[in-house]
């Protein structure tokens, strides 16, 4: 899901039940390692959430604890360690069930995220399951125009798109995108997701041109609002190549999904399950286009990556510009 002003809960929580100095010590960790995931440097984010995690102890507040396991969850995903995410937010679904009434809607997006890796994973329905009460429960405490009710909307469209109801992804697309519009920030790097992937929906519908601006115009927002380096630049690449490959460009489609794979292997590391992800969507354009050869080297550099990913490859040819289970919608 999305980050969300998540500073203001916890220092409050935090600062209700721990002494002071302890505290604003667990706060500064908290927001550090915040700023890491935003920026997409998801080991430095696990190490600093972790420590929290173990300076906190047995003594932490439930509601603190479910917050830091949440964001641990997220550097966790980020990092390709889905297993690991999917126990993460599982145990701060347990912190949350001891915490006092009535529970924040932080609550609320453990669950959707807990959907999201799941579906990573490859078990859709167990995965749409928690969706549907994430959803409800997004509604209830936050109504019907809330960036995490778009965030969430974007996450069931991708689900949507691997189970092969395209038109309900587009719906929930539309929806999300609505959401961001009447809140005033169709501007924001959150918007772009839901855009992006509406985009790249279009094109692989053969709807090219109006899928590629949509996908430019998405590039665009992130490249004005995120680091240079962020991960989702690579997922941008990945989509105009298959734009290109759609009007039979083999060169630009090439050239765009070369660079993508560099940009990812870069920020992500070589063997990441989303470059595995990546080499599996090149080696399916690439075989559209003719060129059996450099696919079957594609499939196998996929395979070798994605052979650790368990479930991993029913996502293969799905858009995942996720670098944040959070941040990417």
């Amino acid at each position: 899901m999305m980050f969300r002003s998540p500073l203001l809960p916890i220092a409050s929580l935090f600062l209700l039940f721990a002494p002071p100095t302890h505290a604003s010590d667990l706060v500064v960790r908290f927001r550090l390692g915040v700023e890491a995931l935003e920026a997409g440097r998801y080991a430095k984010a696990r190490s600093i959430l972790k420590s929290a995690l173990a300076e906190m102890g047995d003594g932490g507040a439930a509601a603190d604890r479910a917050l830091l396991l949440d964001r641990l969850g997220d550097a966790l995903a980020g990092a390709g360690d889905w297993r690991a995410a999917e126990q993460s937010y599982k145990r701060s679904l347990g912190a949350w069930e001891q915490a006092p009434a009535p529970l924040p809607l932080a609550s609320a997006l453990s669950l959707a995220d807990l959907a999201n890796v799941i579906r990573r994973l490859g078990r859709l329905s167990e995965a749409d399951e928690y969706y549907a009460e994430a959803q409800a429960a997004i509604l209830r405490l936050a109504g019907p125009d809330h960036p995490e009710l778009a965030g969430l909307l974007n996450q069931r469209a991708q689900l949507a798109q691997q189970q092969g109801e395209d038109k309900t992804a587009s719906a929930r697309y539309r929806d999300a995108l609505r959401i961001w519009e009447r809140l005033g920030r169709s501007h924001d790097a959150e918007a772009a997701y839901p855009l992006h992937n509406l985009g790249l929906l279009e094109v692989r519908a053969g709807r090219v041109g109006t899928g590629r601006d949509k996908l430019l115009r998405a590039r665009s927002i992130w490249r004005d609002a995120l680091p240079l380096n962020h991960p989702v630049l690579a997922a941008s690449s990945a989509a105009l190549g298959e734009a290109a490959a759609a009007e039979g460009d083999q060169e630009e489609t090439r050239r765009c999904f070369d660079t993508a794979l560099a940009h990812a292997r870069s920020t992500l590391g070589p063997d990441h399950v989303k470059v595995g992800l990546l080499l599996a969507r090149y080696s399916a354009v690439m075989r559209t286009l003719g060129a059996n050869r450099q696919a079957k080297r594609l499939t196998a550099e996929s395979d070798r990556i994605l052979t650790a990913h368990d479930g991993s490859r029913k996502a293969a040819l799905v858009v995942d510009v996720s670098a944040l289970d959070r941040g990417l919608r």
